[in-house]
């Protein structure tokens, strides 16, 4: 009761799309709403004009169980960039509004990946093994776009 009290004002967006094996399904895009109150999600789906897709409510608001563990999904299970399931739905989480971006900023013990000290930490970590910062520049951006 006290987590519904303090948290109910509090509700995380993302965009996100489907990811699917039929490949014309890749391309419908959502906002996901995860409310913090009570740990329910709801999920809408973006329409493109003309694209023979009806937009609107595509999962009602409700608790849904996490795939691999016995519980329900909680907000620490979004990551952007990474898979939620829902069902026997996939999503990658895209982006997120400024609003929840926030809400993960002030709890880096839930979200690390925001957490800009220690993003700029393991870039020093990991810039140790070559000769110099251009290198290690140099070789990231090889990565990235070869």
């Amino acid at each position: 009761m006290a987590k519904l009290f303090t948290n109910d004002q509090y509700v995380m967006r993302f965009e996100a799309r489907l990811i699917s094996e039929v490949k014309d399904e890749n391309t419908r895009n959502f906002i996901l709403s995860f409310f913090c109150g009570d740990d329910t999600i709801q999920i809408y789906q973006n329409a493109d004009k003309n694209s023979g897709i009806w937009g609107g409510k595509f999962l009602e608001r409700k608790k849904h169980d996490h795939a691999s563990e016995q519980r329900y999904i909680r907000d620490s299970d979004f990551q952007i960039g990474g898979l939620v399931k829902i069902n026997v739905y996939t999503f990658q989480l895209l982006k997120a509004d400024d609003f929840t971006i926030q809400y993960m900023r002030e709890r880096p013990q839930k979200f690390p990946e925001v957490d800009l000290q220690q993003t700029v930490n393991k870039l020093k970590e990991l810039s140790k093994s070559h000769s110099s910062y251009d290198e290690f520049l140099i070789s990231i951006l090889k990565n990235v776009d070869p």
